[in-house]
């Protein structure tokens, strides 16, 4: 006689739950096909397995209106309709994210925010609508980047005890009152621009478990922010803040400050390099001089080029560090580390070697994870007069050879007035096998649709070269192009070119350093432009096994390329995760 084969419906739910975790493509359908969708209209008794879970992720759609994003009319009477039809339901969400999967990347500079006050008045009255439930709202988590919210939001996630992540776009009139929840560990604002820097909210009250604090924006904050961080998050872990009113002075004192800090993530203004990571180290708690002022660069001390590193200037920086000794002073081993250099050429030609020979002398900097932004001279052939592509990559490896424990690797550098080697068999091209991404000239010169093919070739360049890229062009794609093919983007055919060449130069950096397992390189200084994601595979002794490589580039199948973002630890993680055109 056969035995019968077990069915989901047999197996404890101590056995179902782990399997419908482990179903991670069901993420991918809408929530009516996801695994507990499916179980919830089997049977009853996976009906009542599955419908905690189902609920436990509401997201809510959004609608722009009048210029500014509100929630979806239809969607949102559905879920009041579906609450109010069996209340029970409302105890069974514990997550609300309204929108889509965002995070505060940057501050929309137009934003009218009286308009946004206006539009977002009546939505969250809405979703407070069925007040007569027995079951308020009880979230771990709210999200609400693309709709402003207000003290009314705050009002209704109020009975939300248990919350423990906030993020939102605030647009009330002082910093959000965060007392209502003691187990909050992590808070996200995001805020219009800037209009008054000295402008300052009321007092708040302390938050003991906040762990993240992530300010972007102008959110009004408290008038005893500065002066009373420590009292006021004595147990903050992770801080971020940019384009707000705080100062560069003011954050490099908080850091200072508070030395159970391990990751921070800064963008307010100039800064020396040289304060950003005496601070970062624990070599130094205050200063009696200017902390962003110039230092005196005739002095000796600066001419060596273990010293040069202290002339640079960051626009922004992002580290992690961990303590190393806690007496009599604190010491901090950097771990990872990102900055976004200003345009230092007018006291240093060569940014390169300063940072990348220079700093690893520092006995307190083992960096993993390194991140570096340059600003390149229009005429400047910085590190050795490298005018090629691999030997540029090659002198870079040499000195990234000196941090021993690198595991991962990110340079946005322009590659302009220098050349490719074209490994490949096709003869040199003037427009093809230079160093900027063909489309390069147009988006600097802020062209309507600069990845036209038009647009692209007629930036500077002869009508021979032109026709020269258009043969080359029909010849990798085995067709006639002429200049007004609207399905050829150059970009692409660049990163096609080079891919080979790039796949060597990635090899010798994975040599040059023994643990380097990612390389990450982006074509220009701004959004969008070409990108290519590197993993480097390695066998059992160490040695490089494989190289991987991901190239994108604006308008390709891929989705939209991550940008560039001085983030470093669990918000770079965070940021990736949320990236609207993740692929």
């Amino acid at each position: 006689m056969p035995v019968p084969q077990a069915t989901l419906n047999d197996l404890p739910n101590e056995l179902l739950l782990p399997i419908t975790q482990q179903s991670t493509h069901w993420e991918q359908l809408p929530p009516r096909l996801s695994a507990y969708g499916v179980l919830s209209r089997v049977n009853r008794r996976l009906r009542a397995f599955a419908l905690p879970h189902y609920f436990s992720q509401i997201r809510i759609p959004t609608i722009l209106m009048d210029g500014a994003c509100t929630l979806r009319p239809r969607p949102l009477v559905n879920l009041l309709g579906l609450l109010h039809s069996d209340r029970w339901y409302k105890r069974h969400i514990r997550n609300i994210q309204i929108g889509r999967a965002s995070y505060p990347y940057e501050v929309d500079a137009g934003a009218d925010v009286q308009l946004l006050r206006k539009v977002v008045r009546y939505a969250w009255e809405l979703l407070d609508i069925d007040r007569s439930s027995p079951w308020n709202w009880d979230l771990d988590s709210f999200t609400s980047f693309q709709v402003g919210c207000t003290p009314t939001t705050i009002r209704i996630l109020s009975p939300s005890r248990h919350l423990t992540s906030l993020s939102m776009y605030w647009l009330g009139p002082d910093f959000p009152d965060l007392s209502p929840f003691p187990q909050l560990e992590t808070l996200r604002l995001r805020g219009t621009p800037v209009l008054d820097p000295t402008d300052r909210g009321k007092s708040v009250l302390p938050c003991p478990s906040l762990r993240t604090l992530h300010i972007r924006g102008d959110v009004d904050l408290p008038g005893n922010f500065e002066k009373d961080f420590g009292e006021l998050y004595p147990g903050l872990r992770v801080f971020a803040a940019a384009e707000t009113t705080l100062t560069v002075e003011q954050a490099l004192c908080i850091m200072a400050d508070r030395k159970c800090l391990e990751e921070v993530s800064v963008e307010l203004g100039q800064c020396r390099l040289s304060n950003v990571l005496d601070v970062a180290s624990g070599l130094i708690d205050n200063w009696t001089e200017p902390m962003s002022g110039l230092a005196d660069h005739h002095d000796p001390v600066y001419q060596s080029i273990q010293n040069a590193w202290r002339k640079l200037r960051v626009t922004a920086f992002a580290f992690t560090r961990q303590m190393t000794r806690r007496y009599p002073l604190p010491s901090y081993t950097v771990t990872s580390l990102s900055l976004k250099l200003c345009d230092n050429y007018a006291i240093l030609d060569d940014q390169f070697t300063p940072i990348l020979e220079g700093l690893p002398v520092l006995d307190y900097l083992d960096v993993r994870h390194l991140a570096l932004s340059f600003i390149p001279h229009r005429c400047s052939f910085s590190l050795e007069l490298v005018d090629e592509v691999d030997d540029l990559f090659m002198a870079i490896g040499r000195r990234l050879s000196a941090l021993s424990s690198l595991e991962t690797f990110t340079l946005t550098f322009d590659l302009q007035c220098r050349l490719w080697l074209n490994c490949v068999s096709e003869e040199y091209d003037e427009i093809m096998d230079y160093g900027q991404q063909p489309s390069g000239q147009a988006i600097e010169s802020a062209i309507p649709h600069p990845y036209l093919l038009r647009h692209t070739l007629l930036q500077s360049n002869t009508i021979d070269e032109v026709e020269a890229t258009l043969g080359a062009a029909s010849q990798m794609l085995g067709r006639p192009v002429t200049i007004d093919d609207e399905d050829v983007n150059l970009d692409a055919l660049w990163v096609e070119r080079h891919e080979r060449e790039f796949t060597q130069i990635v090899w010798g950096l994975g040599r040059e350093c023994s643990k380097l397992r990612e390389f990450n390189w982006y074509a220009m200084d701004r959004w969008p432009g070409v990108s290519w994601a590197w993993k480097i595979g390695r066998n059992k002794e160490g040695g490089v096994r494989c190289v991987h490589g991901k190239p994108s580039w604006p308008g390709s199948l891929r989705g939209e390329p991550f940008p560039f973002r001085v983030l470093v630890g669990q918000e770079l993680c965070a940021a990736k995760s949320a990236w609207r055109g993740r692929h």
